[in-house]
């Protein structure tokens, strides 16, 4: 009796064991899952706008592949018949009905990188004006072809991507998101070419700051002016009226150094300040450290102040309303290199 009491104990205990190293084998397994799923995508239960991100995403994954100078044959591009038509619509070649079929199809790199850019830009208008859309986390949006910047408070989004126009000044095309404080209102969608509120080549990080109207918005974000410059800007706006109006801009273009460095623009959230540091160019020759932002660009350029690589900082802090500079502070070289 007593060793068939040990035994049926014994089995219990094994039992045991097996079921929860089982359910430790299911955990891992289950955690293993969680860290392989891609966290680069976004999964929606609507198939229409699922197959409407695939699409974009497809078109992303051609551009990829194409080159500027070189003609391909728009029917082995895995395109479907409205994308096909897009195509046509705006990547004419010279190309005319009476022209053979293959013909009408043979498009250069440079025609469907502008045909792209339209479908992408219209994809992403129609993606951000789906039912709800704003419940994703749109960071994640068509990544990795987008930058996608995100205000602290979740309400303004800026998309951005590479026009891929393959000169040194490395365009791209952006689309702000903006979803109003009063729920019963719909979202404000613009892309750039829309507004003069922001600057046309996207941002790549937006800070919330309180005025007396309400919630603004610091928009911060560069682009590579050419071989040898880099293009650096900061924006504030806020929402009125149902448009944005752009309350401070500030700009420059400055040479990159042997090093890659370049000029720089940051906003300080803690001491609501804007600072500036270059060094003075040919892109750049002046103090741009203008009381208002920016200074006008035939103003600087008409007369320059300072040696080459001669240090420029500028400090503009918050007053309520918009920015003001605070000071400034310039360490003249007086042996350009």
């Amino acid at each position: 009796m007593k060793k068939l009491l040990f035994f049926t104990l014994l089995a219990a205990v094994f039992a045991l064991g097996c079921y929860q190293q089982s359910n430790k084998n299911k955990a891992a397994a289950s955690a293993q899952a969680i860290a392989n799923k891609p966290k680069d995508t976004l999964i929606f239960a609507d198939t229409a706008l699922s197959d409407l991100v695939k699409r974009t995403y497809h078109i992303f994954k051609v551009w990829d592949t194409i080159s500027l100078g070189v003609k391909y044959d728009i029917r082995k591009l895995n395109f479907n018949k409205n994308e096909l038509t897009t195509i046509q619509q705006f990547g004419e070649d010279g190309v005319t009905p009476k022209d053979s079929v293959a013909l009408r199809f043979m498009f250069e790199g440079v025609s469907l990188s502008t045909s792209f850019d339209e479908m992408v830009s219209g994809n992403l208008v129609k993606i951000l004006n789906w039912k709800n859309i704003n419940k994703y986390n749109l960071s994640l949006l068509l990544n990795p072809y987008l930058i996608a910047a995100r205000s602290t408070d979740g309400r303004l989004y800026n998309f951005s991507y590479d026009q891929k126009t393959g000169g040194t000044y490395r365009s791209r095309t952006s689309v702000t998101y903006y979803t109003p404080s009063n729920s019963s209102k719909s979202a404000i969608i613009s892309v750039d070419s829309d507004t003069s509120a922001f600057v046309s080549d996207g941002y790549s990080t937006i800070d919330t700051i309180p005025t007396k109207k309400g919630t603004a918005y610091i928009l911060n974000g560069g682009v590579i002016g050419c071989s040898t410059c880099m293009g650096s800007y900061i924006t504030m706006v806020h929402f009125e009226n149902g448009k944005f109006v752009r309350d401070f801009q500030y700009d420059f273009t400055s040479r990159m150094e042997e090093d890659g460095e370049t000029g720089n623009i940051g906003y300080d959230a803690k001491a609501r300040e804007i600072f500036v540091s270059y060094l003075t160019d040919d892109e750049t020759p002046s103090c741009n450290c203008g009381p208002n932002g920016t200074l006008d660009y035939n103003e600087m350029h008409n007369n320059p102040e300072y040696p080459f690589h001669s240090e420029v900082n500028c400090w503009y802090r918050f007053n309520g309303h918009t920015f003001k500079l605070k000071k400034k502070k310039i360490k003249i070289n007086k042996h350009p290199k």
